[in-house]
């Protein structure tokens, strides 16, 4: 007896087990109930054999499994629905490990819990595309972390380690607060005249052949950022306004050969060292305002 003559309009109902072998699925119907005019609901369908499984075209049911080992390539697909917002979710009870979204410009992949991997290598899966987003990127052989873009760090393929910010409150630290120095590496230069000491390199000479000068500091650029000034010549005082150490704003040299090591922490500059190439008893001095 075929599965389609049982399936037939004169063939209803049945309610008792009517085992029936169907060649063309290669299984065995244990159960049939509630069979209705124009098709058939099947509660069971079971093994022919015991411990073989169900064959259908290539994928195997088995005993707590499935077995798709002998589909060969292209035949075997899971297809989801467009445009939903859980369109396959597997779950334990209420708990959603793995979620797949088809929304339309939406689609993702959702997994509901931690991910790990065991000895395994990812190869640039751009977890973040860029370093504008949030989160950890990789891209074009770049590792990283960002902060909605305004801050984020790379260990680039040449092997350095990067830190970009928009903030001077940025930098690198330690997590009791120590920081990393960071040194601009530019050509020194000297200053002559009223105006701003650059931030750009490290060490800036001062010349006060024309007389007393007034100097502007500005922030550090970035916290752990070093800066170096030399007071080269004399004819008068040089004085540099700006954020220095115990909320003080001025640094103040009056001898040649002084000099001052300024390190940025994120809110003004602190004296690592002030002193003197010439005269060990002279250093520049830094107070609050005049």
């Amino acid at each position: 007896m075929t599965l389609e003559k049982l399936t037939s309009k004169n063939w209803f109902p049945i309610t008792e087990r009517v085992p029936v072998y169907a060649e063309h699925l290669n299984v065995v119907i244990d159960e049939i109930n509630n069979m209705t005019d124009g098709g058939s609901e099947f509660d069971t369908i079971s093994e022919k054999t015991a411990g073989a499984g169900v064959t259908v075209d290539g994928l195997k049911i088995i005993d707590k499994g499935i077995d798709m080992s002998t589909a060969l390539t292209g035949e075997f697909d899971i297809n989801l629905p467009d445009n939903v917002a859980s369109a396959l979710d597997i779950k334990e009870s209420t708990n959603s490990y793995l979620k797949f979204t088809t929304t339309n410009a939406g689609e993702k992949i959702v997994a509901g819990k931690q991910l790990q991997t065991i000895n395994g290598t990812v190869a640039d899966p751009a977890i973040v595309s860029t370093a504008s987003n949030s989160g950890v990127f990789f891209s074009s052989g770049i590792a990283g972390f960002s902060t909605a873009g305004s801050h984020y760090a790379e260990l680039t393929g040449d092997g350095s380690f990067q830190v970009y910010t928009t903030s001077s409150t940025g930098g690198i630290k330690s997590i009791s607060g120590e920081v990393c120095p960071l040194i601009p590496v530019a050509a020194q230069n000297e200053i002559a005249i009223n105006g701003a000491i650059i931030l750009t390199n490290f060490l800036t000479t001062i010349n006060s052949t024309d007389g007393a000068l007034s100097l502007t500091l500005a922030n550090g650029v970035v916290v752990g950022q070093l800066k170096k000034i030399i007071f080269r010549v004399d004819n008068g005082d040089a004085v540099v306004t700006g954020n220095f150490t115990g909320s003080n704003t001025t640094l103040t040299f009056s001898d040649a050969g002084e000099y001052a090591l300024l390190q940025w922490n994120g809110t003004e500059w602190i004296a690592l060292e002030l002193g003197s190439v010439l005269n060990m008893t002279h250093a520049p001095v830094i107070a609050g305002a005049v």
